[in-house]
């Protein structure tokens, strides 16, 4: 996969087959590597899935269909209270079916935004005042399109998966120490550079850990390289018999408005897009400090924008 970061500067049991089938697609969208693995099985897991119930627009023929992935924190307190969750992930997936190219846009958490009724805030606080919805309204806002599906899950889930599949073998780049009693639950990362087999606990300290001078600029790059690694662990011929499993495990964390079709089509359009046209995109903008709060103020520049400087078509035609 190309990558292309912008520098700082600027209901009853309808068919066991097509339930199974859709969260599928939804677990390696998680993974960020949407494909969709077909089988024979009988299952209700999906049932009320799409808890949100959100009216999307939907993709125009010809044109780039956009997906947005919402990655939440625990939404814990201490004591064992609630509060309203953050959006601790953003990834926006653009399918262009046209020139075969996909652009993984990252959008850091700290990036300010103008909420209805509320201000200036960073853009993972749209989730506490809107949930899903408001969440995809400043999406839509910052780079002036429209969505057309979201996947949202959770870091609980985030270590389900990764368990489930017996863990991911990845090569950490640094030692990484790093803990934080005060955070819910507590955040503690301990890591030694270099090859090893981590699980969801390890991995979820892996995708979170921003103590290393580039912040959430930082973070956001670890969290694509990692997906990716778990995308590939996911394809793999002898996971294939375990998803069904899978399936099971992860459906109470999920809600996506991603139907069986709809999942084939992005499944499709993935595998007709050459490695040389998957860009990953940091959304382009600088780190600013306002009122002693570390910001990220996004440059004014919309998809289209992005699919034109930092996702070129191959010189190669695609047959």
């Amino acid at each position: 996969m190309t990558n292309h970061d912008a520098p700082i500067t600027r209901k009853a049991k309808k068919s066991g087959f097509q339930v199974v089938v859709r969260i599928l697609g939804v677990l390696l969208l998680v993974a960020a590597l949407l494909v969709t693995i077909l089988f024979m099985a009988t299952s209700n897991y999906l049932k009320g899935l799409n808890k949100d119930n959100l009216a999307l627009a939907k993709p125009a023929a010809g044109e780039p269909v956009n997906l947005l992935l919402i990655g939440k924190d625990a939404g814990l307190l201490d004591g064992g209270g609630t509060m309203p969750s953050r959006s601790d992930v953003l990834m926006l997936f653009s399918f262009d079916p046209v020139e075969h190219k996909l652009a993984i846009v990252s959008i850091p958490r700290d990036t300010l935004v103008d909420l209805p009724k509320i201000g200036p805030e960073r853009i993972n606080a749209a989730y506490v005042f809107g949930g899903t919805e408001l969440t995809v309204q400043m999406v839509e806002e910052l780079l002036q399109i429209s969505i057309h599906y979201y996947t949202e899950v959770d870091f609980k889930s985030f270590q389900a998966l990764v368990d489930a599949i017996g863990g991911v073998n990845y090569n950490v780049e640094t030692d990484m120490d790093y803990e934080d009693p005060y955070d819910v639950p507590p955040l503690i990362i301990h890591l030694k550079a270099g090859e090893q087999l981590l699980d969801g606990e390890a991995a979820e300290g892996y995708v979170r850990y921003r103590a290393d001078g580039m912040g959430d600029i930082g973070r956001v790059v670890r969290q694509r390289n990692f997906m990716m690694a778990l995308a590939g662990q996911m394809l793999r011929p002898a996971m294939l018999l375990k998803m069904p499993s899978i399936a099971a495990k992860m459906q109470p964390y999920l809600d996506t408005n991603l139907g069986m079709i709809d999942g084939l089509k992005l499944a499709m359009y993935y595998f007709m897009t050459p490695d040389a046209q998957r860009y990953n995109v940091t959304m382009p903008g600088k780190a600013q400090m306002i009122n002693g709060a570390s910001y990220w103020i996004a440059d004014e520049i919309d998809l289209a924008e992005i699919w034109q400087n930092y996702c070129p078509v191959a010189a190669d035609p695609i047959e």
